[in-house]
């Protein structure tokens, strides 16, 4: 049996750290034991939900180029002597890269968990920063030993951008269906106040990349025609600057904030549609999620990830990314017919479960990682 070590910048409440969790949860038949190498922190909500057996090492440094981060890990590593050492995210990758040379380790595994072009060409990227990081990407990359992503299409950006060298395989998200019906039975952390219309729902950090931003104008549009209202939960650095949008739009009273929650379950359940406006994806592990609870979901139809989940629109509603006009019509279009909403919610769940219940991809995870033959 083997032992595999996974790296993250940090374990916090998320979908990249969620989709690290259930990744451990799959493989532990394959393995002999699980470690997880956590680069900055550790929430004590997700360290309730690493699997029993599996050992956490939190080493506090702040950045993948921090040199005290990279003793404590090789440190580590020498200890451990495990099979396989996997990165999970493209800070944590070149970090993995960096501390695992010269060592003893069988097999080295990069995973992308989001689309590495659309992160270099966010506004808040410098030049300096976008140069660096693709110098990097491209140099370091090709010393792994297995080069993996969350969706195809990114999958297929990373060949093309790497050329030969590494193997390259494909790592999903997984959802347990079983453990998301139980979840979802439960009472919300914070009850969604009653209102008139159907239950419109949007969970997710608070940050440019998820496009609140666009479906607070597109509600500011929904609301020319219907008085609907918007639960939104998340935290994040944009929420002031959404607040603050909500009150020029006229929408403040319209919604209701929730912070951060540890079970989103609850929240699927209650809703009739779950929006999903984000300007670039990795794999949106919240579609995922609502899916499973035979929910309607409308994505926006970003490079990677919405198009591949819904398969191509067949179990889940696709906007053009950025339109708010098309994603206010989706709303109200789907918002006004519970029953085809029931229709597309039903034919989601068996999707989920034909194709991405944990059951289902426990040995497509362990053959992306060559942990099973």
């Amino acid at each position: 049996m083997k032992r595999v070590v996974f790296i993250t910048p940090s374990l916090k409440l998320g979908g990249a750290e969620r989709s690290l969790v259930k990744t451990v949860v799959a493989i532990r038949e394959f393995v002999e034991g699980v470690d997880v190498i956590v680069m900055s922190s550790a929430s004590t909500e997700m360290i309730a939900e690493i699997p029993e057996g599996t050992t956490l090492h939190v080493l506090g440094c702040c950045t993948s180029a921090s040199p005290l981060g990279w003793i404590r890990a090789r440190r580590l590593l020498r200890s451990l002597k495990p099979h396989a050492v996997v990165g999970w995210s493209t800070y944590a990758n070149l970090f993995a890269i960096t501390v695992t040379r010269g060592l003893d380790i069988p097999l080295l595994a990069v995973s992308e968990r989001n689309y590495f072009p659309e992160i270099v060409s966010a506004a808040d990227v410098s030049f300096s920063r976008r140069y660096l990081m693709v110098l990097l990407m491209r140099t370091l990359y090709r010393k792994a030993d297995v080069v993996t992503a969350n969706s195809y299409d990114s999958l297929r950006f990373l060949k093309k951008f790497l050329g030969r060298g590494p193997q390259y395989a494909q790592l999903p998200n997984t959802i347990s269906v079983e453990e998301a019906n139980v979840c979802a039975q439960v009472i919300p952390e914070v009850v969604p106040k009653p209102f008139d219309g159907p239950r419109l729902l949007a969970i997710g950090r608070l940050q440019p990349q998820k496009g609140f931003d666009l479906l607070l104008k597109a509600l500011a549009e929904v609301r020319m025609l219907h008085p609907w209202h918007l639960v939104l939960v998340g935290d994040g650095p944009q929420r002031a600057a959404l607040q603050t949008l909500a009150r020029r739009l006229n929408i403040e009273h319209a919604i209701q904030w929730i912070s951060t929650v540890r079970n989103p379950f609850p929240y699927y359940q209650w809703a009739d549609l779950i929006i999903i406006p984000s300007r670039f994806e990795g794999f949106p592990n919240v579609a995922l999620e609502a899916m499973s609870c035979g929910k309607t979901v409308i994505c926006s139809n970003c490079k990677t990830g919405p198009k591949e989940l819904t398969c191509d629109g067949r179990f889940g509603v696709l906007v053009p990314a950025g339109d708010t006009t098309a994603l206010a019509r989706a709303i109200i279009d789907w918002g006004s017919d519970p029953d085809r909403r029931t229709l597309m919610g039903s034919k989601a769940h068996d999707h989920i479960c034909a194709v991405y219940d944990i059951g289902r991809m426990r040995e497509v995870i362990a053959r992306a990682l060559s942990l099973a033959a």
